[in-house]
């Protein structure tokens, strides 16, 4: 009985931190994950600047790093934006975890 209990504390505490990766938008997968897709995007030029910000999570303890819009926008000099796209990638159960924002403009 005790046994039965015991699992069931394990099980839930599991899937209630397990949920909060599958809710986002992109796959997951439990030992790797790199996706792209789009954040944002009324036009794209081939001759747009790019900018890029990014934000690294370690263990899921430490997180550092600034991946907003804005930082991207002025990592490459862009006043304005016209495609936003992000970039992940989490390794092993988020042992390493990068988001990655990209935005286009000029």
């Amino acid at each position: 009985m005790f046994k039965n209990k015991v699992f069931m504390v394990i099980a839930f505490v599991a899937i209630c931190i397990f949920v909060g990766c599958l809710s986002t938008p992109t796959p997951k997968g439990v030992l790797y994950t790199k996706c792209k897709g789009p954040v944002y995007g009324v036009s794209y030029s081939k001759d747009a600047k790019i900018g890029e910000a990014s934000a690294v999570s370690i263990l899921g303890m430490i997180a550092s790093g600034d991946a907003s819009v804005a930082a991207a926008a002025r990592n490459g000099s862009i006043t304005k934006i016209y495609h936003v796209d992000y970039e992940e990638t989490c390794v092993i159960l988020g042992i390493f975890v990068s988001y990655k924002t990209i935005v286009y403009g000029e």
